[in-house]
């Protein structure tokens, strides 16, 4: 006994699109927003509306992260010194020192036309944080004590495309060439 294939109707797909509601949720004009945050700060923030003065700003913004310099930005978040006496009557140094800096690297090509967007290129981020602490007894000439350095850092490239062309969205995100470590450690 063979069974015969079955076809869907047109005018079952068009139920189905009523129902879904596909077409009058998605015809309208595109809007995003992005932001952008390193070591909790923002950095930047990007709203993406029909007008043509927002466009502008992201263009800005590209412009200029894609110099040979990139963005980058760096802090110092730790800076004190702390004596305390000790039972003994030798004081106790702690000294605590930490600094965190950030770097945001882009290169590509964008090609936005009025009925199709081509954008290539590619993104490096990167980040470190460094915490030095030193804990000393001195005892007039003779100083003892712990130090301790440790750092944290991140730094990765990500690169692909993005290309909108009659209505078909192409995204593409390459792997990279060589193994990359998210967050590296050291104590």
């Amino acid at each position: 006994m063979k069974r015969s294939a079955m076809s869907i109707a047109d005018n079952r797909m068009d139920e189905i699109d009523r129902k879904l509601a596909l077409k009058t949720k998605y015809d309208q004009d595109p809007k995003a927003s992005a932001y952008l945050r390193l070591f909790g700060n923002e950095i930047a923030t990007l709203h993406l509306k029909e007008d043509v003065e927002s466009i502008n700003d992201v263009l800005r913004f590209v412009a200029g992260v894609t110099g040979p310099e990139g963005l980058s930005k760096s802090v110092l978040f730790a800076d004190t010194t702390l004596t305390l006496p000790a039972s003994n009557g030798l004081p106790i140094r702690l000294l605590v020192n930490g600094s965190a800096s950030g770097a945001l690297k882009m290169a590509g090509n964008a090609d936005l036309r009025r009925d199709a967007i081509d954008i290539k290129g590619h993104i490096a981020p990167s980040g470190a944080v460094q915490l030095s602490v030193l804990m000393t007894v001195e005892a007039h000439k003779v100083h003892s004590g712990v130090k301790m350095v440790a750092s944290m850092s991140s730094s990765w490239v990500v690169d692909g495309l993005f290309q909108v062309n009659k209505g078909a969205v192409k995204m593409q995100l390459n792997t990279p060439r060589r193994g990359q470590d998210a967050v590296e450690h050291t104590t």
